[in-house]
């Protein structure tokens, strides 16, 4: 038997095996033979030193056989272990909620807590308004009250850039960590799962 007739026979034989595996075989037959052709032999001896297409057909199925079944087991073991993970994710759920609901808690104080940051940098605005509306006529009735407004007005005054400048920070901080926090809660959820 020449090579091309061996290797036109094996293919035959393989046709079961997807075609990515059966040119990988045929491949390493065929530079078998070639390789043995090289180093001295004839074609038809180089063929004859080879397995029989039965045998080599026989073995390609029985690793491949092999492999499924380690892959199947692999998989079997990887579904149970994540039911497993389902199942301690489920009987945990009053611990693991409660702990979440107290997370968005802190995190709604956190907003509140710059919105009442908001109503203050709100509040000064109006108080220098109104202050500065009534300013004149107050100073006109009693001058140590015009000057008491006035001390509290350039005080207030002063303090709206750095009410102003936390109120930023803060959002932005906020925001920034609302990202990170979140991704965070999801990442978690989805290595217990897997």
């Amino acid at each position: 038997m020449n090579k091309q007739e061996f290797i036109s026979l094996l293919e035959k034989r393989l046709f079961q095996l997807p075609q990515v595996e059966k040119e990988h075989l045929l491949n390493y037959y065929n530079e078998t033979i070639e390789d043995r052709i090289e180093d001295g032999m004839s074609e038809a001896e180089a063929v004859a030193s080879l397995d029989s297409i039965e045998t080599i057909v026989k073995q390609v199925f029985a690793e491949r056989d092999l492999q499924m079944e380690e892959e199947a087991v692999q998989a079997a073991a990887g579904n149970r272990k994540r039911g497993w993970k389902i199942t301690a994710l489920v009987l945990l759920f009053p611990f693991w909620m409660t702990l979440l609901c107290m997370a968005f808690v802190v995190y709604l104080m956190l907003w509140i807590l710059i919105a009442v940051l908001f109503c203050i940098l709100l509040a000064f605005v109006c108080f220098l308004t109104a202050a500065l509306w009534n300013l004149i006529p107050i100073w006109r009735m009693n001058a140590a009250s015009g000057v008491v407004l006035l001390g509290s007005v350039l005080f207030i005054f002063g303090l709206l850039p750095l009410c102003w400048k936390l109120l930023r920070i803060s959002i932005a901080w906020l925001k920034s960590r609302t990202g990170i926090w979140t991704a965070a809660i999801r990442q978690l959820f989805v290595k217990a799962v897997n």
